[in-house]
């Protein structure tokens, strides 16, 4: 994992790294909800809005906002 964020209600985190995949994780039952392919090379960064509502993962392509809504 080279990159991480927990979303403001501190219920999800959000993980990417060398893979092109994010793994979004729920935290109260430790398991992967979802995988979102990242296409471009390794994520290096995540970062959350403030309010939850999307996330930003970066890396070796440029940044990539993402809908956190539906997860």
């Amino acid at each position: 994992v080279h990159g991480a964020a927990l979303d403001p209600g501190n219920s999800l985190v959000v993980t990417g790294g060398e893979s092109e995949m994010l793994r979004v994780w729920d935290l109260s039952t430790k398991q992967v909800v979802t995988v979102l392919d990242a296409p471009g090379g390794q994520t290096s960064a995540v970062a959350f809005s403030r309010d939850g509502s999307w996330f930003v993962s970066a890396g070796e392509v440029p940044p990539i906002a993402w809908n956190a809504r539906p997860l």
